[in-house]
């Protein structure tokens, strides 16, 4: 079983006389705990700060921070993402209309218990925490905020007035979402997550542009569509109406094209190639136009796409890249260095005896070569390529033997001794 492990770094923040490390823009980077690494860990997170009430605060925010300085802090933070998707689920599954009503204290209950452990958690992490501005300053921490706020707020209002539902709390109820959004804080211990949002935070000057393009072509489209398709003015209905092109017969129904701010919504489903069908051009102009606006929002939608892909790759290469350092930086222990140099010696020692046959070879094939020129009735001296292959020695051989006498014994020995010159440098080379 792996456990989620988390390293911050950044500044020191003093407590007392004890300092710990904070992020100052609050991310946090995870790491896989395996089995055998928990197991090393002590149960109980280690003892800072001055005994007392600050070596306490210490312990409560170790226990809920500091991952991988403890097997109860393990525990502790899989116990409460435990409660993270749980809540997730139930918040889902309470909405079904069949089981909603007929069971709706025990969605109560299930929300009692759910909020309570949400607040202790929250409570014990914001009173211990030792950086009170680091704790505000980390957006995941309004998360919290906003999860267990509303329910708060209906138990306030249920004190004071006796009824919560006699008090129009609906942007409230809106903010109970929150318990969705819970889930995000689970993207923390997810590579996948993190390789996305790194993506779009490189990515967000081209972004900028393309939501300022798109502001400009929706405005631009909006009013060549409401231009072309809103018709004609009724003066006794105060309103737009059209006439159909080909019947020549006006619409029962006025035109959904009556201001350019009513052709926004046309405008961006048309551009993004979505087109719900609620407004659709009617006459041949506004058909045009919106030939136009497809084609226009499918360029608009290539070039943030290919940006977006590009920084994808080159954050994932990246957060590869990081991870075998990593490993390579795990693995510098001196068990793992006295094996490594036992690795090399060994390779030394097979590369020295290649080195030795080479040097052996290449007396052979100096010998066998001195032994034909001395047959040969020429003063050209024997010529060995560097790089000569199987043929091109074949070919020398030949030769020799066509214009001197040469024993062919004494040809089959060069042969030979080539042969093995030439494998003793490919084991060198392989070996290198």
């Amino acid at each position: 079983m792996a456990m989620i492990a988390a390293s911050a770094s950044a500044r020191s923040v003093s407590l007392g006389s004890t300092y710990i490390s904070t992020d100052d823009d609050s991310r946090e980077a995870y790491n896989i705990i395996s089995a055998e690494q928990l197991q090393a860990m002590p149960f109980w997170p280690p003892a800072r700060g001055e005994p007392g009430r600050e070596r306490w605060m210490f312990a409560v925010w170790d226990t809920f921070e500091d991952v991988e300085g403890s097997i109860l802090s393990n525990y502790v933070n899989g116990y409460v993402m435990l409660l993270i998707v749980a809540s997730a689920i139930v918040a889902v599954i309470e909405t079904l209309p069949d089981i909603h009503k007929s069971h709706e204290n025990t969605w109560e209950n299930f929300e009692h218990f759910f909020v309570a452990n949400f607040t202790l958690e929250f409570l014990c992490r914001v009173t211990t925490c030792p950086s009170q501005r680091m704790f505000w300053t980390t957006g995941m921490n309004y998360v919290d905020v906003i999860a267990i706020t509303p329910y708060w707020i209906d138990i306030v209002l249920l004190i004071v007035t006796g009824d919560s539902n006699g008090v129009d709390i609906s942007f409230l109820r809106i903010l109970r979402l929150g318990r969705a959004f819970r889930l995000v804080k689970l993207g923390k211990y997810s590579h996948g997550v993190a390789l996305v949002v790194n993506a779009l935070a490189a990515s967000l000057d081209a972004l900028n542009l393309f939501l300022l393009v798109l502001i400009l072509v929706v405005v631009v489209f909006s009013s060549a569509i409401y231009y072309t398709e809103r018709g004609t003015w009724n003066s006794y209905q105060e309103l737009y109406y059209r006439k159909d092109p080909i019947t020549h017969e006006w619409e029962v129904h006025p035109s959904l094209f009556q201001s350019i701010p009513a052709s926004f919504w046309w405008s961006i489903t048309t551009l993004t190639t979505v087109g719900y069908g609620d407004m659709y051009p009617f006459t041949t102009e506004g058909k045009i136009m919106g030939s136009l606006t497809i084609l226009v929002g499918l360029v608009m939608l290539a070039l943030p796409l290919s940006i977006l892909g590009t920084n994808f790759v080159e954050e994932r290469l990246r957060i590869v890249e990081s991870r075998e350092e990593n490993e390579e930086e795990e693995d510098l222990t001196p068990m793992n260095i006295i094996s490594q140099l036992e690795t090399v010696m060994e390779e030394v020692g097979e590369m020295e005896g290649n080195v030795r046959d080479l040097a052996i070879s290449a007396d052979k094939a100096r010998s066998a070569i001195e032994v034909i020129q001395s047959h040969v009735e020429r003063t050209e001296p024997v010529v060995l390529l560097k790089d000569a292959t199987d043929a091109e020695i074949q070919e020398v051989a030949l030769g020799l033997a066509t214009k001197a006498r040469i024993p062919s014994e004494e040809l089959d020995k060069f042969e030979q001794a080539c042969l093995e010159l030439l494998a003793c440098s490919l084991r060198l080379k392989d070996s290198w």
